[in-house]
């Protein structure tokens, strides 16, 4: 299921429990129950991280501090707590930067090569430009923290036959740069933020977006490259052509 649907079901949700309080039959105020518009899509995102995971720790562990922040923050409205969700925002977001920080003190970026796939790990914070000079192109896997990713494609040597790109990013903003002889299929999610995938766009919360294009300049034998990318909040932008 979609976040698109997880969002529909909510506001279902949330214009049944407000036409019951305005009827006086629920028991509590329905406004007491709004973190739960908040809860429940960080759970969903969890339980999809888990499945699937993407991201590393830190996408882990900002949903746990969403989870944590917006559950005790119902349960103080609901009086089940004198600990308020933002007390607890006020001591998950520095334990959360003390990690960041330790990462990028004890941690580097590391490369290595699995079968045909070779995988690139920042999780750091800052930007990230991939491509600068030329470089060929296998299988690549990038997963960042904060900070704007940029991979240029077309200073790449692309053999014949299909490659694998996949971007994961907590926040940020993504721009691949593809060449012009190039099948792409990119599939694409971001929590909250915006898509730009070529002549196609899409913003909000929980936007999802597939497209594929044929190469405008097909060479003689041909090259496909999917595109993954997962980004929590930011933007994605695709394009054609060179920089």
């Amino acid at each position: 299921m979609g976040y698109h649907r997880v969002f529909g079901l909510l506001l279902i949700l949330f214009g049944a429990l407000l036409l019951l309080d305005n009827l006086g039959i629920m028991p509590v105020s329905v406004w007491s129950l709004w973190p739960l518009l908040i809860f429940l899509p960080a759970l969903y995102a969890l339980v999809r991280h888990l499945w699937r995971p993407t991201g590393g720790w830190v996408r882990l562990s900002v949903l746990l501090l969403v989870l944590a922040w917006s559950g005790t923050e119902l349960a103080y409205n609901l009086g089940l707590t004198t600990v308020s969700g933002g007390e607890v925002l006020g001591v998950g977001w520095p334990i959360l930067l003390l990690g960041l920080g330790f990462s990028l003190l004890v941690g580097r970026p590391e490369r290595r090569r699995e079968g045909c796939f070779s995988v690139f790990r920042t999780e750091r914070i800052g930007d990230t430009h991939y491509g600068r000079r030329p470089w060929v192109l296998d299988d690549l896997e990038i997963i960042h923290a904060l900070g704007d990713v940029t991979v240029d494609l077309t200073t790449a040597i692309i053999r014949p036959g299909d490659h694998r790109l996949v971007v994961s990013v907590v926040a940020g903003e993504v721009t691949i740069w593809l060449p012009e002889d190039v099948d792409v299929t990119v599939k694409a999610r971001v929590t909250a933020g915006e898509l730009q995938v070529l002549e196609h766009r899409r913003s909000g919360f929980g936007v999802s977006l597939e497209v594929t294009e044929p190469a405008p300049q097909p060479g003689p034998e041909p090259k496909r490259v999917q595109i993954e990318a997962s980004i929590l909040a930011g933007e994605l932008k695709v394009r054609r052509g060179a920089r």
